[in-house]
């Protein structure tokens, strides 16, 4: 066949699985026209090549309405399946002498255009197995420039005005397709909650960094990242409670109950951080000073805080079980120096040492870190599976 040829049924096939959006339904029907002889074998094979183009629309069509990271997958998609094509064409002859030679000598299988009793019976393994061969060659070639096609994708694909905005607050892992595969819903689910537990991280962090340097810019990202948290936790709720409505099993229903609680405990955590930001915001607006003991305090326990959140966000990463000893350790240690710390800070403001405007704001801080090690405990709690 001539490159004209080719490219018509490239064509036709592409078009073909535009139109019934399944390419295994556009396989079997190019393989039951080839067993009929109304396709040669090379004819047969452009065919499938353009199945696997027109295949490609249909993730095109499913990312409609999706977020950016779906769109530039099913752009990937695209650009994998096309781009094979093209390489393919460029050696057309030499690809669909390998299919038949090796499916001949090594399978042991019939020649593609042998007829028996009006009919090719080889065809169709050929068929199958130059469809198979395209896949292995793209994927070989494509893992050296994987790249490269993920930034062809990323260009192909910018973000909106406000979606870049948008994204960040609401559900990246999500997807309600999958409600009515629990399993997978609840795998997407951890993903999500992973995601808002970073987001307290750096929250926490941005936030207990603002006093050392008194840098009120520390403290400008909070707002943005409570409410980042604040969304996170109601769409991940709806979503659990949706797929609590499917037909699920005993475990699923235990392990929606147990991501609920953790997204609560997290949703919590950024509201405790919050307080340490109010309480800071005021402190640094009036220029006031914490003594140098109050410091120290602030460093102390703002460490162990930070250790117990490192904890229990790896502990939901990696599914620790074990982790409750440790837990247990950590909130015992935090609860012990805020009451340490309180019994000190009331000894500086009775010796004058600390003004009750100071003091009033430190108590809010210990408190917070105190609320928040509960808060850590009870994610600890979940993970290791403890009512």
């Amino acid at each position: 066949q001539n490159l004209h040829e080719i490219l018509l049924c490239v064509l036709v096939g592409a078009a073909l699985t535009t139109a019934v959006q399944s390419s295994s339904a556009t396989v079997g029907i190019t393989m039951a026209l080839a067993s009929q002889g109304l396709l040669s074998f090379a004819g047969s094979v452009a065919m499938i090549l353009g199945e696997n183009i027109g295949t490609t629309v249909t993730a095109q069509l499913a990312g409609i309405g999706t977020n950016i990271n779906a769109r530039r997958t099913a752009m990937a998609h695209t650009l994998f399946n096309v781009f094979g094509v093209i390489f393919i064409i460029c050696i057309f002859p030499y690809f669909v002498n390998a299919v038949a030679y090796l499916t001949t000598h090594f399978l042991s299988i019939g020649r593609p255009e042998l007829i028996v009793g009006g009919e090719k019976p080889f065809i169709s393994r050929h068929i199958a197995n130059a469809h198979t061969l395209f896949n292995v060659i793209n994927a070989v070639l494509f893992l050296f420039i994987l790249p490269y096609l993920a930034k062809a994708a990323i260009w192909l694909t910018p973000r909106g005005k406000e979606e870049g905005v948008d994204e960040i607050y609401h559900i990246k892992y999500l997807d309600r397709r999958y409600l009515d595969s629990p399993e997978v819903a609840l795998v997407q689910t951890k993903q999500e909650i992973i995601r808002m537990a970073d987001e307290a991280q750096k929250m926490f962090d941005e936030v207990v960094g603002a006093l050392k340097i008194r840098n009120s810019k520390k403290l400008a990202k909070w707002k943005d990242r409570e409410d980042v948290l604040d969304n996170l936790q109601k769409e991940i709720t709806d979503f659990l409670v949706k797929v609590m409505q499917q037909n699920i099993i005993v475990e699923e229903s235990k392990e929606i109950t147990t991501l609920m609680r953790m997204t609560n405990n997290i949703e919590r955590i950024g509201d405790e951080v919050e307080d340490i930001a109010e309480a800071l915001e005021r402190m640094l607006e009036d220029k006031l000073y914490f003594s140098e003991e109050a410091i120290q305090d602030y460093e102390k326990i703002s460490s162990e805080a930070r250790k117990f959140l490192a904890l229990v966000f790896e502990g939901i990463k990696e599914g620790n079980k074990q982790i409750m000893p440790e837990a247990v350790k950590l909130v015992e240690s935090i609860n012990q120096m805020t009451e340490e710390m309180r019994l000190s800070h009331h000894d500086r403001l009775f010796d004058g040492v600390c003004e009750i405007d100071r003091g009033m704001i430190f108590s809010d801080i210990l408190n917070a870190f105190e609320k928040m090690g509960g808060c850590c405990y009870n994610v600890a709690q979940a993970i290791a599976g403890v009512k």
